[in-house]
C-alpha cells in the first residue's frame, strides 16, 4: 500500500511511488490533488491540506501558501478563499488582519473599505470624511446618512447649538450666541428676523418683541422702546 503523502500513480511497485506530493498539492492513498481554495500545502509530503489561518486567504488552487490578507480588507476565520471588506466605521490600516484594528475618529465617517484614519490624506478616497455641518459623528460611525438613534450614522446637532463640519458632539461647536436662533440640525446660527429678538445664547426660537417696543434690524438681542 502506497504511504500518505507520497504520490503512487497506476502500476507503482513500491510505497514510495515516485516521490513525494509536491508543495502546494496532497496526496490521500497515493493520489495526488491540488489544494483547494481555502487551503494551502506547504510541505512536499502533505496528506490533509491546511485551511488559510485568519489573517490570510486563498483563491486559487494548488498553492504552498495563502495570501495576506490586504489592506481595507479583514480575514476573520479559517479557510477563506476571499477577503471581507472593512465593514463602515471601522479602518484595517495594515495588511494580514483578521478583524479592523482601528475605529473611525469621532467627527467623521469611514464607508466601507476605509484604509487609513488619516482623513488628510490625499493619496487615496479610501479614508474618513468629515460629517457634514449640520451633523456630528460619534467615533466609529459608518455613514453620513443621519437615522436618529442609530449611533452608527451621523446625528443631527442639538436643539440651541450649531455644528460645523466635523463635529464631534450634540453640541457641536458650541451654543447659540445671543441674536441668533439654532433649531435641530443648524450648521450656521440664523440671525433673528426683524421684529424679533434673542437675549440669551442657546435660543432655539426668537422671540417677537412686545407692544411698545421693535426691533429694526436683524440680529436682535433685545428690542428698544418706541419713540413717543
Amino acid at each position: 500500500q502506497c504511504r500518505d503523502g507520497v504520490h503512487c500513480p497506476e502500476g507503482s511497485v513500491y510505497p514510495n511511488g515516485i516521490g513525494s506530493c509536491k508543495r502546494g498539492h496532497y496526496c490521500r492513498f497515493g493520489t495526488r490533488k491540488p489544494c483547494p481554495v481555502g487551503t494551502y500545502c506547504p510541505n512536499e509530503y502533505t496528506f490533509e491540506p491546511l485551511p488559510c489561518e485568519p489573517g490570510t486567504f486563498n483563491l486559487m488552487i494548488g498553492q504552498a501558501e495563502c495570501s495576506v490578507c490586504p489592506v481595507g480588507y479583514m480575514c476573520p476565520s479559517y479557510g477563506l478563499r476571499d477577503p471581507v471588506i472593512c465593514p463602515p466605521g471601522m479602518v484595517c490600516s495594515r495588511k494580514g488582519l483578521a478583524s479592523p484594528n482601528i475605529r473611525c475618529p469621532a467627527g467623521f465617517y469611514c464607508p466601507t473599505g476605509t484604509q487609513t484614519s488619516d482623513p488628510f490624506r490625499n493619496d487615496t478616497t479610501l479614508r474618513p470624511y468629515a460629517c457634514t455641518p449640520g451633523t456630528y459623528c460619534l467615533a466609529g460611525t459608518g455613514s453620513n446618512e443621519v437615522i436618529e438613534g442609530e449611533v452608527s450614522h451621523a446625528q443631527f446637532c442639538a436643539k440651541g447649538f450649531f455644528c460645523e463640519a466635523a463635529s464631534v458632539s450634540a453640541k457641536g461647536s458650541g451654543p447659540c450666541p445671543p441674536g441668533f436662533i439654532c433649531e435641530k440640525g443648524t450648521a450656521n446660527p440664523r440671525p433673528t428676523p426683524k421684529g424679533f429678538f434673542a437675549e440669551h445664547s442657546g435660543t432655539i426660537e426668537a422671540t417677537a418683541c412686545l407692544p411698545g417696543f421693535y426691533a429694526p434690524t436683524i440680529e436682535n438681542k433685545d428690542c428698544y422702546p418706541c419713540p413717543p
